[in-house]
């Protein structure tokens, strides 16, 4: 059981009734008590209230009030008790308290006047609670808080929160405004102001998951975001619904993430292996074509076989020699020696000045400004008859070419010249105004007309290109 003091100038009080009643009920109050005079001096204090602060009763005879405030709050501790005194006003507060020990201790103090018979402030009774574990608490969070803060604000990645009850953002990091190219504050203002930087065509589609997504608890989906300069950039958005401690579903935490070269290596994987199908079929072609040619001159089995692999050999070590330069150039005299060897025999001489063929020194991409679902038929018809397939190809948007080096880019009809964005290389920019041979009366007609009216433009163009000098 707790003891109680009540103190005067030193001495123990007398006790009455109704003061043993008062100090039973301070003895049993969970809550430290304490009772000080108009000097700070204690007058009356309970077991609890020295367990709080560390100090006994025989030693809080000697310190007054302020002693036990922690030096860096006094100086509230200190306005606040002479207003209490000089116009009896109570006060609630959170403060820190030094221990003997050293060790802080934080409480809430809720301090009233006691007033004599004229109403005026005769003492102060304080009611104390130890809140230093919350304190603690607190401040941990604070800085989980920070740190959460400092990762959102630097992550290669849009962190968001959105408040789905009221549907506004309650926070979105920097990086937003670097991936959308577009103010974060539009986005405090319209929650779904992301949604209107998102490509026509994804804009329905991803508007649709997330709304099944927050219902659902997850939402997952790549689309692109059309950049103010019109550039394209692939997105991929994740989202977690969050419960609050009801069950209730009122919040969403999310992270967009740019996955445009993850979605141009794909890309370009996927052309890289549609054009070795493309060569691995011409390769075949010619072997083909080579087998045929030796079996008509050969007189037996036996010379076809030696024939055949002599000239597959060579074709073989032909391809050897370019594949060592990297495409890039050859000697004449290497490569009419390797594919002459099958029948040389030593019948051949070479002479004349060493000449380097040069590779492709241009190389010609295509992409529409909104390109179909797939090619037309007679694209495909056409396009064979100048050797190149395109079999099982679909259309591409310029977002196809994302990070490529684009010098020269050539607009073939009036709708694309003014669809197609300016790109960030700023390439120099040509108009051929090209009727749409797919709206034609004879469809196959006009789409051999237009690709023998490109191959003209282009023959013309090459030379521009590609003077004999080196780059224009």
């Amino acid at each position: 059981m707790g003891s109680l003091r009540h103190t005067r100038s030193g001495r123990q009080a007398d006790s009455t009734p109704g003061n043993d009643r008062f100090a039973a009920l301070v003895r049993q109050a969970g809550a430290g008590i304490a009772q000080v005079d108009s000097a700070g001096r204690f007058m009356l204090t309970n077991q609890r209230f020295h367990d709080i602060l560390g100090r006994s009763a025989e030693d809080l005879k000697t310190l007054r009030a302020r002693d036990i405030v922690h030096p860096d709050d006094r100086h509230d501790f200190d306005a606040r008790f002479q207003c209490l005194f000089r116009e009896g006003r109570d006060y609630v507060d959170e403060r820190r308290y030094l221990r003997p020990d050293g060790v802080t201790v934080w409480a809430t103090a809720s301090v009233v006047p006691v007033l004599d018979e004229a109403g005026r402030p005769q003492s102060a009774v304080a009611v104390i609670q130890d809140i230093t574990e919350r304190k603690r608490a607190e401040a941990e969070l604070r800085r989980s808080d920070a740190t959460l803060r400092l990762i959102a604000d630097n992550v290669e990645a849009v962190f968001w929160i959105e408040d789905l009850t009221a549907r506004r953002k309650i926070y979105v990091s920097p990086r937003y405004e670097l991936l959308w190219g577009r103010p974060a504050e539009r986005l405090y203002q319209n929650a779904e102001d992301w949604l209107n930087s998102i490509h026509p065509e994804d804009r329905q589609r991803t508007e649709a998951a997330f709304r099944r997504g927050m219902t659902a608890g997850h939402y997952d989906e790549i689309f692109r975001v059309v950049l103010p300069n019109g550039g394209i950039r692939w997105i991929r958005d994740r989202g977690w619904t969050v419960p609050d401690p009801t069950g209730e579903t009122r919040r969403a935490v999310g992270i967009a993430e740019d996955v445009t070269e993850h979605h141009t290596a794909e890309e370009l994987q996927r052309t890289l292996i549609a054009e070795l199908n493309h060569r691995v079929r011409n390769t075949l072609a010619v072997v083909q074509a080579i087998a045929h040619q030796t079996i008509r001159q050969s007189p037996s089995m036996d010379a076809f076989a030696e024939s055949f692999i002599g000239r597959v050999q060579a074709l073989a070590d032909v391809h050897s020699l370019l594949t060592h330069t990297q495409w890039r150039s050859a000697d004449l005299k290497t490569i009419l020696e390797s594919a002459l060897r099958p029948y040389d025999a030593g019948r051949t001489e070479f002479d004349g000045p060493d000449l380097e063929l040069p590779g492709d020194r241009v190389t010609a991409l295509s992409a529409g400004t909104r390109p179909k679902a797939r090619l037309h038929p007679e694209t495909a018809r056409v396009l064979a008859g100048y050797g190149i397939d395109v079999a099982g190809r679909r259309p591409r948007g310029l977002d196809a070419h994302h990070g490529r080096r684009i010098d020269w880019l050539i607009t073939l009809c009036d709708r694309a010249r003014e669809a197609c964005p300016e790109l960030p290389q700023r390439p120099r920019r040509s108009h051929w105004s090209i009727p749409d041979p797919a709206a034609a009366p004879d469809p196959a007609d006009a789409f051999a007309r237009t690709a023998a009216d490109i191959e003209r433009r282009v023959r013309h163009l090459l030379p521009v290109l590609d003077p004999p000098g080196g780059p224009p």
